[in-house]
């Protein structure tokens, strides 16, 4: 039987590395456990015509090594200077069983478009795994393919999406942990898209596109991971409660960018919850309160309801551009009442 795609996708910082590692070592999910970005980064990748810059952009990103930072994606990179391989690159090149084939047919790949390089890297995983040739499914998890989703769903038909949901004060906190600033109202506004991506792709193909709350996960997984296994037709294992990497080899300890969960490779509920009071000032909170609208409390979110606000608040010397501002807030307003009259369906 053909395996079934799935795409893990929300806002960064959501548990989606998390949910793609407890899937790791399950005999039924082969997972790439880093992210492509073949679709998010697909015009950039299109606009060379050299083969070998489509091959870099496809395969890795331009990235600053004193400044450890990545740079513009359509930037022409030299790969001893400006150049980062991605990850699953990496994996590839480690435990696939010949190296240079992957470079090749990755080449190809390129000029291919997106679906075909997904296809293709599912089958070098395929080889590079061969007692998992049997997997139901094939596991992505780019948080910014949400967007893609219609082009996704069109390249790979029957594809299932995974949207993982997190309390959104906790999402913006730990996306601004350190010196980094963000723009709050902005950070708000995109949180939202990302539960309104998800309840309209729920009614329109409520057979592909499931959403799990980080913080039910985390919680209590035994019993959402249980449901998931029920709705996607797999058998539960205890595979399906330890985060591991490569195929099991290894217990995941966090991802990357931060040591947050698991800790020590099982799930630790102390680390549900940030302390957004010392990650946010108070004006930054009264910001994101200001535009979460009515989708906080539809997702089951009450924890910061201290700092929601009805109405964005707008200083007098922002003069007339308030207008254009509080037009496009009637907009999220009606939007509320389109997407969040009902609670959203999580697992």
């Amino acid at each position: 039987m053909k395996p079934s795609h799935l795409f893990v996708v929300g806002r960064p910082r959501s548990g989606t590395s998390l949910i793609v590692r407890l899937f790791d070592s399950h005999p039924d999910f082969l997972t790439i456990n880093s992210e492509t970005v073949f679709y998010a980064q697909a015009g950039a990748t299109r606009q060379f015509q050299d083969p070998d810059q489509r091959f870099y952009h496809l395969v890795g990103r331009p990235y600053d090594h004193e400044k450890k930072r990545p740079m513009a994606f359509d930037l022409e990179v030299v790969p001893d200077r400006n150049w980062q391989r991605h990850k699953f690159y990496d994996d590839l090149l480690a435990f696939h069983p010949h190296p240079a084939r992957c470079e090749s047919r990755l080449r190809e790949a390129a000029f291919a478009g997106p679906g075909a390089a997904m296809q293709c890297v599912f089958s070098l995983y395929q080889e590079a795994f061969p007692g998992d040739r049997e997997a139901q499914y094939l596991v992505e998890k780019t948080p910014e393919h949400e967007r893609y989703i219609d082009q996704i769903r069109e390249d790979l038909p029957g594809a299932i999406f995974l949207h993982m949901i997190r309390d959104p004060f906790d999402v913006i906190a730990s996306r601004s942990k350190g010196s980094k600033q963000r723009n709050y109202l902005w950070e708000a506004l995109l949180w939202r898209q990302s539960v309104e991506i998800f309840v309209r792709n729920k009614k329109e193909f409520p057979d592909s596109h499931f959403a799990i709350r980080f913080e039910d996960l985390v919680g209590d997984s035994q019993t959402v991971m249980q449901k998931l296994a029920d709705i996607l037709g797999v058998e539960f294992t205890k595979n399906l409660l330890v985060p591991t990497d490569h195929r099991g080899a290894t217990t995941w300890q966090s991802n990357t960018h931060r040591a947050d969960i698991p800790l020590n490779g099982a799930i630790d509920e102390r680390f549900i919850f940030r302390s957004v009071e010392e990650d946010l000032s108070p004006a930054a909170l009264e910001t994101i309160g200001s535009w979460l609208g009515r989708a906080y409390s539809a997702c089951g979110f009450e924890r910061h309801r201290d700092h929601m606000r009805h109405v964005p608040r707008f200083a007098s010397s922002e003069g007339t551009i308030v207008r254009l501002v509080s037009a496009y807030l009637t907009k999220i307003l009606i939007d509320d009442f389109r997407y969040f009259r009902s609670a959203v369906k999580v697992i």
